[in-house]
């Protein structure tokens, strides 16, 4: 009447794991059969979530509806226990498709002639694909931070970028800036990069606002030092940002609104192989500042932030392709305080990203990324009679390609 299924989703790895125990469900009856259930035999798909404790947390129907067979099994299955699943001898959270099976009731047949007790029926063996980050374990030194706990960061607004600013090794900015400093670094040293694709700031001006939805960030890694052949053109720290799974859930959105901007996120499976993802954030810190606390633009600047990203995911079974596009802009207009009479020195800065990135991976083949973006900044300085200005623009493009070779790790990366 149950069938444990064919995948494991990694929930919040950063990085490769090898499983050593799948999850053995212990615990739990299985649900009875509807009285309205017409005598139809009938299989509900659903994708449950195992915790580390072996207690199921979450249960969601991923195939066609059938009515009233998804009630009925999304309910037995939230009060069942598994023994935990392991990944390298740890126990995990899991994400595991299983298949519900409801029969009609059939008279019990004549019962058999006595016969020698037969042994045991051995479970039926289970084929498990772990889906996650395949590339090596960051080197010692490294520090891996989960997307929630970081949310949960004290001063972060809900933001794990913002959090990073207090991982080991990173100094806190100035105010008002949004630099990344790693070990005292300057920040244009540190490389930081969004599965695989460097981008040129984390953080919008001023440093509040991190540049991606916080919805589609699940793991921050900072290497501050002494990063592997795989990862270079930088001479101080690696901060990379791996992006969450889709979610196995229907199309849902959310809209949130504070002082500091409004965001909003649709993101779900219109199809069972097809996950969307669509977010944006409009800043208006530029009108906010001002009206509430106008003598603070000396020390933070007030910025009109933009920022975006979209996300076509597709599952080919043994194999997933991600389409991903995402950038972010700003504008600063900032005066300062007056030094002599008459004299207030002023700034500008307008700045933007774009980048559009092809991810490709195969479960037992190499895992492909193909990336191109441009860059814009602009910024300019008055002080009385004496002015400057400094205008960055570029186009930039890439691809990386990595397989594990035994012992092994091949890979080729061109920027």
């Amino acid at each position: 009447m149950r069938s444990l299924a064919l995948t494991l989703l990694l929930g919040g790895a950063a990085f490769a794991q090898t499983l050593t125990r799948p999850p053995a469900h212990v615990e739990g009856a299985l649900p009875p059969y509807p009285a309205d259930g017409g005598g139809r035999t009938v299989t509900v798909q659903l994708l449950i979530t195992i915790e580390a404790d072996g207690a199921v947390s979450a249960a969601s129907r991923v195939g066609p509806p059938a009515p009233p067979f998804d009630a009925a099994a999304i309910a037995a299955v939230r009060t069942w226990r598994f023994t935990p699943a392991e990944l390298d001898g740890v126990p995990s959270a899991v994400r595991v498709p299983f298949a519900v099976t409801f029969e009609p009731a059939v008279a019990p047949p004549e019962p058999p002639p006595p016969a020698e007790p037969s042994p045991p029926d051995a479970p039926p063996p289970d084929s498990l694909r772990v889906v996650g980050r395949r590339t090596a374990p960051p080197p010692a030194g490294s520090t891996v931070r989960a997307a929630a706990p970081l949310r949960a960061t004290a001063g972060a607004a809900g933001d794990p970028t913002v959090a990073a600013q207090a991982l080991p090794a990173v100094a806190r900015p100035p105010a008002g800036s949004g630099a990344l400093i790693v070990w005292g670094a300057d920040a244009d040293a540190t490389r930081i990069l969004v599965d695989g694709v460097p981008v040129p700031a984390l953080y919008h001006e001023g440093g509040l606002r991190g540049v991606l939805p916080p919805a589609l960030i699940d793991a921050v890694i900072l290497t501050p030092a002494a990063f592997g052949p795989a990862h270079g053109r930088a001479v101080g720290g690696l901060l990379e940002v791996e992006t969450a799974p889709p979610k196995p859930a229907a199309l849902h959105g959310e809209v949130a609104v504070d002082v500091l901007d409004a965001s909003a996120l649709v993101e779900g499976r219109p199809l069972p192989d097809v996950a969307l993802l669509a977010a944006g954030r409009f800043g208006w810190l530029d009108h906010t500042l001002p009206a509430l606390a106008p003598d603070a633009e000396a020390l933070v600047p007030a910025s009109a932030w933009r920022d975006y990203a979209a996300r076509v995911a597709i599952d080919h079974g043994d194999a997933e392709t991600r389409l991903v596009g995402f950038g972010a802009l700003d504008a600063v207009d900032r005066a300062g305080l007056a030094i002599e009479p008459g004299v207030v020195p002023r700034a500008t800065v307008d700045r933007a990203f774009h980048r559009v990135a092809l991810h490709h991976d195969r479960a037992d083949g190499p895992r492909l990324t193909l990336w191109y973006g441009a860059d814009r900044d602009t910024r300019a300085a008055r002080f009385g009679a004496i002015a400057t200005r400094l205008d960055l623009r570029a186009r930039r493009g890439g691809a990386r390609i990595e397989r594990a070779a035994g012992p092994l790790r091949l890979g080729l990366d061109v920027e």
